[in-house]
């Protein structure tokens, strides 16, 4: 009977858990970077809620769904992203498209991607996404070439890293 109780609480505090604001603000991003393609392709997440915070006191809005954005709050959403995120290779500066965006369960997911040329070497790559909202938003950004993957971790002081890949050794 003690068991079935503390099976009980312990699913009841899991729910009451997963219905309150977390605790951290973070997002992650992966950049992969493709000389072959000359692409560079960047898949991002963050907490909806966050996302939905950032709705209501940048646009006054309340979106239901992201999956269901209309036109217009797509629009505000790719010139944020635009002006919130920012990639140079070689000192070159990368126009970022923005592709799309999913929501699934508490996370959503961007997807943007830019023309880059051969042999990126020096990657400048500036993410402060939702730092705006809350200031101890932590955004980590892993940038994989080739087999080599060198990640970062951008804070509201340290928006901007630089990482370099050796052009001269196969990853």
């Amino acid at each position: 009977m003690k068991k079935i109780h503390f099976i009980l609480l312990l699913a009841f505090t899991s729910i009451c858990i997963s219905f309150t604001d977390h605790k951290y603000y973070s997002s992650i991003s992966t950049i992969e970077l493709n000389s072959e393609e000359k692409i560079a392709k960047i898949h991002m997440q963050v907490f909806s809620d966050d996302l939905f915070k950032l709705f209501e006191e940048r646009f006054s809005e309340s979106p239901n769904d992201f999956n269901k954005l209309s036109p217009q709050q797509t629009k505000k959403l790719q010139a944020y992203l635009s002006s919130k995120i920012k990639l140079s290779i070689n000192r070159k500066p990368i126009s970022l498209n923005f592709l799309g965006l999913e929501e699934e369960k508490n996370l959503t997911h961007f997807y943007l991607e830019g023309k880059i040329q051969k042999n990126p070497q020096r990657i400048e790559v500036s993410n402060n996404v939702l730092q705006d909202i809350f200031s101890e938003q932590i955004n980590i950004v892993h940038v994989k070439h080739e087999k080599t993957t060198k990640s970062v971790h951008l804070t509201y002081a340290k928006n901007k890293a630089v990482v370099f890949f050796d052009k001269t050794t196969k990853h």
